[in-house]
Formats: structure tokens, C-alpha cells, sequence
């Protein structure tokens, strides 16, 4: 998570969803992928990405108030010129988080309807059917 000025901070720990290989199959739940886990993953890379974009606006700001004062020194235009390329490299990154978190999200009812699909459709692999 970041802090009010847009550090990231370490406290807490981010848990990540993890999928087994087929054949580690479970005898409680398919594959041992756990959807609450992938959408707290995917809360998490959304918070994420939530967190870089106000650090961007909060730098952003902070930049356009000391702009007219250092009006005129070489290294001005320089500085302006990466901040925008900083601003834009972190929005790019910011969408795409945000993106693979809704993903996550998504990716958890569609995993649990799949799995159903496939227990229901599949004869048990250990029957002498």
C-alpha cells in the first residue's frame, strides 16, 4: 500500500492466489485454487494501483507549484521532461494493474463455474466405470 505522500509501504503482507498443476488435484476442491484468494489478489493489485495513481496527482501537484519558480534555469525544462515521463510510465502501469486485478476478480467466478462444469461432466478418474 503507499502512504500519504505515495510511498510504498511494506506493513501487511500481500497474499497471491497460486494454482496447482493438473494432477495435484485436491480431494476438497479441484485444483486448490481458492477463488476468495484471487479476489482478494485481485482487491489487492487494484488498491494497488489505486495508491500509484494518487501518488502520481500528489506529485503532479506538487510540481506544477514550483513550476514558475525555477522558470528560466537550465535544468527546468529537464526536470519538467522526466516528471512527464514518469507521470506517464505510472499511469500506464496503474491501468494495467488495475486491469490484471479486475481479471483476477472475474477470473474467480469463472474458475468456480468451470470446475463445477467439469465435476459434474467427468466420471470420477478412480471408478471402475
Amino acid at each position: 500500500m503507499f502512504t500519504e505522500s505515495g510511498h510504498a509501504t511494506t506493513s501487511g503482507s500481500v497474499r497471491f492466489a497460486s494454482i496447482h498443476p493438473i494432477g495435484e488435484r485436491s480431494e476438497v476442491s479441484g485444483y486448490d485454487v481458492d477463488p476468495d484468494t484471487l479476489v482478494s489478489t485481485g482487491d489487492t493489485f487494484v488498491s494497488l494501483a489505486d495508491g500509484a495513481g494518487e501518488a502520481v496527482a500528489e506529485f503532479s501537484g506538487s510540481a506544477a507549484v514550483h513550476a514558475e519558480d525555477n522558470d528560466g534555469f537550465a535544468a527546468a525544462g529537464k526536470a519538467g521532461s522526466l516528471a512527464t515521463l514518469w507521470e506517464y510510465h505510472v499511469d500506464d502501469l496503474n491501468k494495467r494493474t488495475a486491469v490484471a486485478g479486475e481479471l483476477l476478480r472475474d477470473a474467480a467466478d469463472g474458475y468456480g463455474r468451470m470446475e463445477d462444469a467439469v465435476l459434474d461432466t467427468l466420471p470420477e478418474l478412480h471408478s471402475e466405470a
